[in-house]
């Protein structure tokens, strides 16, 4: 391959990176280099000049569709199951030629009333690593395993803020007053599930998609339509033009106007051949609940490190498959004080209380674990249902 088309390549998910943010601001995050996928897109027919500002403008409405619809949710209630699956020679700080493969489930509960400044999050991560060049100490076997056990809490209400860590510490600090709560809120490292289902950023704020909208759909970008039974395909171009070597088409629900496809091509230097890059494909379920759209399952697919003409390894092959499934429990109702008591997350067994599905009857992720096996549990050593 040569340097030419390689920084070419390389550059596309810089570009992408650097307008979304997505290497350093999402949980899922997006690579920097890509893969091709099979099929072959044909460029669209370029607009005229008359048509730039019309067309470009009621894509730009269908865009912000959704930041309209994330701005509407104040309040929510939401259990989350996170698997990702990764294969990759240069996953971690330590590099390893013979490949790494890593299986990571994350629980999340997130109860939130933005305009109240007040939260409850809680989190449990199991992860498990095998290293497929290095050898195991206690067993001698090629192959080495390792886990990881995370469980985190932390809530924010008038009271004060809550912290429960990785030592099993239960921590209260004082609010001094309203100003400091909001102020709090604005800085909690938490997901805001308002921006959920926009390109796989479970990190992304509302305000963060706007202010990627307000350059996607400037006049640096153009973008051109396209209608198939209830779905509308949005084309837009990293560039004024149709001429421009990259693209990301996004593919939104007639009715709802929510993305629920996204995907990326970039055309080969000195040819007119348009390949697919992999770097943020997924797609994304809604459901409407009180008039309003939540996402409800993101599948996000991420490759990097192959040459997208001679299918070679390059250096930091990864391979990684996420799954994203949400419960909504409640969207725009009233809580009481206690929904955001510090009590809730003040013991390991009232956090796991929180994060097990069937003590809650989060019906969406019991439906999807029931097709599953084997079933993975916020606590597999100590179920939170027999707790009671």
């Amino acid at each position: 391959m040569n340097n030419g088309l390689s920084n070419l390549w390389r550059f596309a998910g810089l570009l992408w990176a650097a307008f979304f943010g997505l290497a350093s601001n999402c949980h899922i995050a997006c690579s920097l280099t890509f893969a091709v996928q099979d099929g072959v897109a044909a460029p669209a027919d370029s607009a005229g000049d008359e048509d730039w500002d019309k067309t470009s403008e009621i894509a730009s409405s269908y865009f912000h569709a959704f930041l309209s619809n994330a701005n509407a949710i104040r309040s929510g209630d939401c259990l989350l199951r996170i698997c990702k699956n990764s294969d990759s020679v240069n996953s971690s700080e330590v590099f390893n030629s013979d490949g790494v493969l890593l299986q990571e489930v994350e629980w999340i509960r997130y109860r939130f009333d933005v305009d109240l400044g007040r939260f409850v999050y809680a989190s449990s991560i199991s992860r498990d690593r095998l290293d497929l060049g290095l050898t195991n100490p206690e067993t001698g076997q090629q192959a080495r395993k390792s886990s990881e056990r995370l469980l985190l809490a932390s809530s924010l209400n008038r009271e004060g803020r809550c912290f429960f860590n990785v030592n099993g510490d239960f921590v209260r600090l004082p609010i001094r007053d309203e100003a400091e709560m909001l102020e709090c809120f604005g800085n909690a490292t938490v997901p805001d599930l308002r921006a959920e289902g926009w390109f796989g950023a479970l990190h992304t704020s509302a305000k963060t998609v706007e202010e990627n909208l307000s350059t996607l759909t400037s006049k640096k970008f153009k973008s051109t339509i396209s209608e198939s039974p209830g779905v509308l395909s949005v084309r837009t171009y990293f560039g004024p033009s149709a001429d421009s070597r990259m693209y990301i088409v996004t593919d939104l629900d007639g009715k709802s106007l929510m993305p629920i496809k996204s995907r990326g091509f970039t055309k080969l230097q000195g040819s007119d051949q348009w390949l697919q890059f992999t770097g943020f494909v997924e797609n994304v379920e809604w459901m409407e609940k009180s008039g309003i759209w939540l996402s409800t399952r993101v599948e996000h697919d991420e490759y990097g490190g192959l040459d997208p003409v001679l299918g070679s390894r390059g250096e930091g092959v990864l391979s990684v498959h996420t799954i994203v499934d949400l419960h909504w429990f409640s969207v725009n109702e009233k809580f009481e004080d206690a929904a955001f008591d510090g009590s809730l997350i003040d013991s390991e067994r009232n956090v796991y209380r929180l994060l097990n599905p069937q003590l809650n009857n989060a019906t969406t992720i019991l439906e999807r674990m029931k097709a599953e096996q084997p079933i993975v549990k916020p606590n597999p050593e100590s179920d939170g249902s027999k707790q009671d």
